[in-house]
């Protein structure tokens, strides 16, 4: 079995100092076609417009362009999610660049929020890829993403200023989620972008509850839904994860510092790939005796108010585009 946290680690260490992007998916390719065994080819189709364009790879020669929404590549990109074919000649529409290829795995990549590319891993073997390196592989997919994230891409350099940046600038509240359950350290990541975030004096007076477990999911939901005036099956929107914020009320800045705890989970969750809205009414809930006595048996004593939720979850759909700024909202002195 396929040692995934080991090759994250190698792939860590050959892209130290790197700063070109196409040299790091071109180790990549080779670590990857090294250390997998029964493959055939591995590599990257990048996306130029709305098609994807051959990258570095280990293999026989390939197609040059695929478009989006065809074949496995395409269908990954266009979904903007995994897709393993345990037996690509029944796959429609699957576009046959080597004759040996007889399964595949695709997984997207994200470069500050957006779709980047595609890994494309094939097997000779039938059924080759299991849900172990499924899961080994987006593990893999999301440290590549974060080192390619710091990199110069291509056409010019990007800075970290220049990523944080782009997701303030590109993060949209999401209203329709998948079901499926984003990869445990993806959350953690996100809880630790709120933990970092400023707060009055410096005395972090917020806690955050996080929620993954569907029946008291559904149960919150169905609570927060009674407190609100419209009528919805779901007010967090199918999200899986619910992550709530608490402020201490002894403290005077507790809803600020509240404030900027979901902010900044909202923009890890956009810089992450997943998608995330601010749900409210978390108030009214942690003021009935049912939620005070669920926060004194987890030993959260004290008075501690609702800031709000953080609802995390893989965008279902094409993401909403910013409205225009409105104007004269600016005033200088200087």
């Amino acid at each position: 079995m396929t040692d995934y946290g080991f090759l994250c680690r190698q792939l860590c260490s050959l892209s130290e100092n790197v700063t070109e992007q196409i040299t790091i998916l071109s180790n990549t390719a080779a670590l990857l076609s090294d250390a997998l065994p029964d493959l055939n080819w591995a590599g990257f189709y990048i996306l130029c417009g709305n098609e994807l364009t051959l990258g570095p790879f280990v293999g026989k020669p390939a197609c040059v362009k695929i478009t989006l929404g065809k074949g496995v590549c395409g269908t990954a990109a266009e979904r903007n999610e995994t897709i393993v074919v345990p037996d690509v000649h029944a796959f429609p529409g699957h576009i046959a660049c080597d004759s040996a290829s007889n399964s595949e795995i695709v997984l997207p990549i994200h470069v500050g929020g957006k779709l980047f590319g595609v890994l494309d891993i094939d097997s000779p073997l039938y059924d080759r890829f299991t849900s172990h390196d499924k899961e080994g592989l987006e593990s893999f997919v999301g440290n590549m993403e974060k080192i390619l994230s710091l990199t110069h891409a291509s056409h010019g350099t990007h800075t970290s200023s220049d990523i944080v940046l782009d997701a303030i600038r590109e993060r949209r509240s999401i209203r329709r989620f998948k079901s499926d359950m984003p990869r445990r350290e993806d959350i953690e990541k996100i809880i630790e972008a709120g933990l970092y975030a400023a707060s009055g004096k410096g005395l972090q007076a917020t806690v955050t509850i996080a929620v993954t477990n569907k029946e008291f999911r559904d149960m919150l939901a169905a609570d927060n839904a009674s407190f609100w005036s419209v009528e919805t099956p779901d007010p967090f929107f199918c999200a899986p994860v619910i992550l709530i914020v608490l402020g201490n009320k002894k403290r005077p800045t507790y809803l600020y510092d509240g404030s900027l705890v979901i902010g900044n989970m909202m923009l890890a969750a956009h810089a992450l790939g997943l998608g995330s809205i601010w749900i409210h009414r978390a108030k009214q809930e942690f003021e009935t005796p049912k939620y005070k006595r669920f926060l004194e048996e987890r030993g959260i004593l004290g008075e501690w108010e609702g800031v709000g939720h953080c609802c995390v979850g893989y965008i279902d759909g094409e993401p909403p585009t910013a409205a225009n700024r409105r104007k004269n909202r600016v005033f200088w002195v200087d």
